[in-house]
């Protein structure tokens, strides 16, 4: 499964305006209508990454499921 910052074209963060920040521009450039398949990756990996950034309940999974890597 892709990274989701390597996705996001970010290091780590949970700081939710850097987030949001690569997400806009990113789905700029992957417009939905013209690259379907890549801006619901990017969607994906925005969610995940705002979820680790508020310290959802789904941290955990999602770290797992998005990087292979299980937090402690």
């Amino acid at each position: 499964m892709p990274d989701i910052w390597k996705m996001l074209e970010i290091e780590p963060t949970k700081d939710v305006a850097i987030i949001k920040r690569a997400y806009a521009a990113l789905a700029k450039k992957y417009h939905p209508e013209q690259y379907p398949e890549e801006f619901l990756n990017l969607r994906n990996a925005y969610e995940a990454g705002m979820d680790y950034a508020s310290n959802g309940k789904k941290n955990k999974k999602y770290l797992k499921a998005a990087t292979g890597i299980y937090p402690n």
